[in-house]
C-alpha cells in the first residue's frame, strides 16, 4: 500500500475544532493490520502526522473468537493498555487497565447498550425529540463510575462516528474514511482518527480496539 498516514497539513474537522474550542487537535491514520505482518497475527498500526508509529496491538488472534486479551502498545512496543472482556457479559463489556496487569483498578469500561428494534426506536425518537437522534454503538464509563461519561455515536463499522462528552454534548473525537483526494476513499482498512487537544490518545485508541470487537460482529 502506498503512503497511508496523514499529510502534515491535513485539514481537521471543523466540527470538532468549533466545539472543543481548540485548534490544534491529535491527527492519526489508523490501520487495521498488525505491525508484525505475520500469518496468524491481527491488530492495528496507528500512525501520527509525521508518519511515526504512534500506537500498536500486535499478534492476536480470530480464532479464539474475540474472547482474549488485547494489549495496546505505543510504537516502541511498551504497554500501555490491556482490555479484557467481561466473562459472560451479555453486552460485551470491556475493561481497560493500565500497563499489562488486569489485577490493579480499573481505568474505563465500554459497554454495547442494548438496542431495540428499529422501527421502535424511530417512533418513540420522532415522538419525544422531534427527529431522529445519532445510534449510540456504545457508552464509556471511567473508573468505577456507573454512569458513562462518553457516548460514541454513529457507525464504526462503517467508519462514520464520534465519541461525545455526555455532560457537555462536545465530540472529542472523530472517526471518517480516509481520504487520498476530495473524491477518492481508501479501503475501510485504513481510516482517520482525530483527536481533541489535551484528551489521552491511548484512550481513545484503546477504545477504537475494544469497539473493533464490540461493534463488527466478532
Amino acid at each position: 500500500m502506498s503512503r497511508i498516514y496523514p499529510a502534515a497539513n491535513s485539514k481537521t474537522s471543523p466540527e470538532l475544532v468549533g466545539e472543543c474550542g481548540r485548534s490544534s487537535p491529535s491527527i492519526f491514520t489508523v490501520w487495521k493490520r498488525s505491525s508484525m505482518n505475520l500469518q496468524g497475527t491481527d491488530g492495528f498500526s496507528v500512525f501520527d502526522e509525521h508518519g511515526q508509529l504512534a500506537f500498536r496491538v500486535d499478534n492476536y488472534s480470530r480464532k479464539i473468537g474475540g474472547c482474549g486479551d488485547l494489549v495496546l502498545m505505543d510504537g516502541a512496543g511498551n504497554t500501555l493498555l490491556t482490555l479484557a472482556p467481561e466473562v459472560l457479559s451479555m453486552q460485551r463489556v470491556w475493561n481497560a487497565y493500565e500497563g499489562d496487569c488486569t489485577g490493579g483498578g480499573r481505568l474505563f469500561s465500554v459497554t454495547k447498550p442494548w438496542k431495540f428494534p428499529t422501527c421502535l426506536c424511530l417512533c418513540l425518537m420522532s415522538t419525544f425529540h422531534g427527529g431522529v437522534e445519532p445510534e449510540v454503538e456504545a457508552e464509556v464509563f471511567m473508573g468505577d463510575s456507573r454512569w458513562p461519561e462518553y457516548s460514541v455515536e454513529g457507525s464504526f463499522e462503517r467508519r462514520s462516528c464520534c465519541v461525545r462528552k455526555m455532560s457537555t454534548g462536545d465530540v472529542v473525537a472523530k472517526i471518517s474514511r480516509k481520504k487520498v483526494n476530495p473524491t477518492v476513499l481508501l479501503e475501510e482498512e485504513v481510516f482517520s482518527l482525530v483527536v481533541q487537544s489535551g484528551l489521552d490518545n491511548g484512550f481513545i485508541m484503546g477504545l477504537i480496539v475494544v469497539l473493533d470487537r464490540i461493534c463488527c460482529g466478532l
